[in-house]
């Protein structure tokens, strides 16, 4: 990982030794700040959240916390609250599962809608048919599944425990086959079909989500993946769709600033900064 101070936008400092021992990682799927002195990333292949110091000048986390037998089927989690965490599982019949500090499950919300000609397929199928990326802001006790393969959001309200579900534009199901692998079958989704949302924020305010709407061919071909933010409250409405003059591949948005930064595809990536429209602030 790389620091970079967004004020004069010069290198600050890495993070993170590459390993598999105590405060190592071997990736970093994603971070989150609970405040300005220190950060968690999910190292997804080691089941565990490391914490760093955003101050010294060490490679190592500072301190490490492993996932527990009953969260090893998670895809995505965050923590939630001071006493919750937030996940999404590969096979579970529950979009969005609940559990508590210590890594017990206390609970399971949103369960998978039957597909209409296909009402055999499993939890796990439908899964994959529904992957998402997982996202969400603590304070506003928002989160979303935010659909790759399918035009969906899901936003759960974490105070109710409720969903709201925006489908479309396109509201086909993605084409998918069966395919068998040592007795069994697992859904895929041809990589020609084109991704949907790549990324999401949650604001005090507003939803941005970052969408893309090329297949990973296209991306290929062209080095462009998503061009365009569509904007939300916090009940799904659709506000407004900003048009980017850049491709990029995921976004930060810096309220304090009022501005977005997105990781640009180019052949020299680097880091594309907006200015938040004014009828947004």
């Amino acid at each position: 990982m790389h620091l970079i101070n967004s004020e004069d936008w010069t290198y600050d400092k890495p993070k993170g030794k590459h390993g598999q021992g105590p405060l190592e990682i071997t990736d970093a799927q994603f971070l989150y700040s609970t405040d300005s002195d220190t950060c968690w990333i999910y190292n997804m292949n080691r089941r565990k959240l490391v914490e760093y110091s955003m101050t010294d000048s060490t490679l190592l986390g500072k301190s490490e916390w492993k996932m527990t037998e009953p969260m090893m089927n998670l895809w995505f989690f965050t923590k939630a609250s001071d006493s919750t965490y937030l996940g999404i599982s590969r096979d579970d019949r529950n979009r969005i599962l609940e559990f508590d500090l210590i890594g017990n499950r206390i609970g399971g919300y949103g369960e998978w809608e039957k597909v209409e000609d296909r009402p055999d397929l499993n939890d796990n199928q439908l899964s994959t048919l529904n992957d998402s990326w997982f996202k969400g802001n603590p304070n506003q006790g928002i989160f979303m599944r935010v659909g790759l393969r399918r035009d969906r959001l899901e936003i759960f309200d974490n105070h109710d425990k409720s969903f709201i579900i925006i489908d479309g534009p396109d509201l086909d199901i993605p084409p998918y086959e069966l395919i068998d692998a040592d007795g069994v079958e697992h859904l895929y989704i041809a990589m020609e079909h084109p991704y949907r949302y790549g990324d999401a924020v949650v604001t005090d305010n507003f939803i941005y989500a970052l969408y893309r709407g090329v297949s990973q061919a296209e991306f290929n071909q062209t080095g462009i993946i998503a061009e365009q933010i569509w904007v939300f409250d916090h009940k799904g409405k659709p506000l407004w769709n900003l048009r980017l003059d850049r491709s990029i591949i995921q976004i930060v948005v810096n309220e304090a600033t009022n501005e977005i930064y997105g990781l640009t595809t180019d052949e020299d990536p680097g880091i594309a900064v907006f200015d938040i429209p004014e009828v947004l602030l």
